[in-house]
């Protein structure tokens, strides 16, 4: 059987760090002196964690946010632990501000924790709880999310096997939004999934919606069955 490759793309990114990437980009040899500044000082606080660990901390404000439920708030400092951007990376609290925006409905957070679960990152190992997440999440039409789902359903771990099903949620994610980011990894694993799939059965396959798909016992086959290829 040919490799399946998943997906492993942060979330969410820091504001700091996309700042520091946007700079970077537009830095001129003739910029201007503000600019350099605002380098000097971005790079200041990417390294302080690193130079002060005992002085960086979570941004209070931040922290009372998601304390208060704030989706948004909790999967930017889910991100800042993952990264450590601003402050030491911390996988466990990454992993529980991950879960909170995730039971709130974000799509990114979802695919966040449903990666952590599967590879253990953070938190107890989980593959069954990791699918459920990543369902989740691409029923919210997330590319990443679907891309890793495949892969499980194509391998049986944490959910019954279904190549089929695997194979046609691809060919779903195709028009998700995000998927030309990811477009190298999708083909991939179409490619690869597709193998073990009679060539008849490939070129009957319709794009399988993640709504049609349930996780439990025999559903993954029975929702292949629900939506018959013509």
């Amino acid at each position: 059987m040919a490799r399946l490759h998943p997906t492993r793309l942060y979330p969410a990114r820091t504001a700091a760090r996309a700042a520091a990437r946007a700079a970077a980009r537009t830095r001129a040899d003739n910029a201007a002196i503000w600019q350099v500044l605002a380098l000097l000082l971005l790079g200041a606080a990417l390294l302080l964690p690193t130079l002060l660990p005992g002085l960086a901390q979570a941004d209070p404000r931040l922290l009372a946010q998601a304390r208060r439920g704030d989706a948004v708030a909790a999967e930017m400092l889910a991100a800042q632990y993952e990264t450590g951007a601003g402050m030491p990376r911390n996988l466990s609290e990454a992993a529980r501000w991950y879960r909170q925006a995730a039971e709130a409905g974000s799509r990114n957070a979802q695919f966040a924790i449903g990666q952590f679960l599967e590879t253990g990152t953070g938190i107890t190992a989980d593959a069954a709880a990791a699918a459920r997440w990543y369902l989740k999440a691409a029923r919210q039409r997330h590319a990443g999310a679907a891309i890793n789902l495949a892969g499980m359903l194509a391998t049986g771990r944490g959910v019954a096997a279904d190549r089929l099903s695997a194979y046609r949620l691809l060919l779903q994610a195709q028009d998700f939004p995000g998927a030309a980011g990811v477009k190298g990894v999708l083909d991939a694993n179409i490619e690869a999934i597709g193998a073990g799939l009679s060539k008849s059965q490939r070129d009957a396959a319709t794009p399988l919606d993640p709504a049609m798909l349930a996780l439990d016992g025999k559903a993954a086959k029975t929702a292949s069955a629900a939506r018959p290829a013509h």
